[in-house]
């Protein structure tokens, strides 16, 4: 989040909102109140800074992930390759990017964290995008490849490719 960015918080004034309203204030923080449509928008202005040593350090880790997924892909490639599953080649190129990208929607939500409310639903916006990101994905290896199923299932492998090595791995960085 960058310094003295406006992030939307819809809220009703409960005890919820006024714990929120004193934390702000109690952070030298500025409230901004203002009624759309009838809608109570909150803006809680803040001071919270992307500190770089931890963008320095998300970036080691992503190289880790990476350089440790490589593996995997190669082995999964030459499999596919041998079968002749053309379609799971297209599809798990289409899941290592997703998931790829997927990693920097989760570290870019802690730069731009906003809420949708859909009735009581409230959900951060940046997940929600990303599961739609993820769910077009699938699609897209659907319409794309001459076999859907292979498609579908090469996605899902190089999804959990990058989730195998974080899980097996992670312990060493």
């Amino acid at each position: 989040m960058k310094s003295n960015e406006k992030v939307p918080l819809r809220v009703k004034k409960s005890k919820a909102y006024q714990e929120l309203l004193k934390l702000a204030q109690d952070n030298d923080n500025e409230v901004n109140e203002n009624n759309n449509n009838n809608i109570e928008t909150n803006y809680l202005i803040t001071d919270i800074k992307f500190d770089e040593n931890l963008r320095k350090t998300l970036k080691g880790i992503l190289k880790n992930i990476i350089k440790y997924s490589i593996p995997f892909i190669i082995v999964e490639l030459t499999l596919f390759i041998i079968f002749g599953l053309w379609s799971a080649i297209i599809g798990l190129f289409f899941g290592t990017i997703g998931s790829l990208l997927g990693l920097l929607f989760i570290a870019k939500s802690y730069e731009n964290y906003d809420i949708i409310t859909l009735g009581s639903f409230k959900i951060p916006k940046m997940y929600g995008l990303r599961y739609i990101f993820y769910a077009s994905l699938f699609l897209l290896s659907t319409l794309i490849t001459k076999e859907p199923m292979w498609g579908i299932i090469g996605t899902f492998i190089g999804m959990i490719n990058l989730k195998m090595v974080i899980y097996l791995f992670s312990w060493r960085w």
